[in-house]
């Protein structure tokens, strides 16, 4: 599969309230569903370049690109 396809099913799936952003609650969530504890709060954080506290879809397509893969 494509990266890019990649990311947009991920995103898909972390952006649980389908509003286009992923919140830090849908990556806390996201990140327990994968049994990944503790949370990792950098890698959001690294995620957010606008630094609104939130993850649009070109975030993560760019954060997921950048980091091949490793979400």
């Amino acid at each position: 599969m494509d990266p890019r396809d990649e990311a947009t099913a991920l995103f898909d799936q972390v952006d649980t309230d389908k509003d286009g952003v992923t919140t830090l609650k849908e990556w806390q969530d996201r990140e327990m569903s994968q049994r990944r504890n503790p949370f990792d709060l950098t890698k959001f954080l690294s995620g957010d370049r606008s630094g609104d506290r939130a993850i649009d879809r070109e975030e993560f397509l760019r954060y997921y690109l950048r980091n091949q893969g490793q979400v």
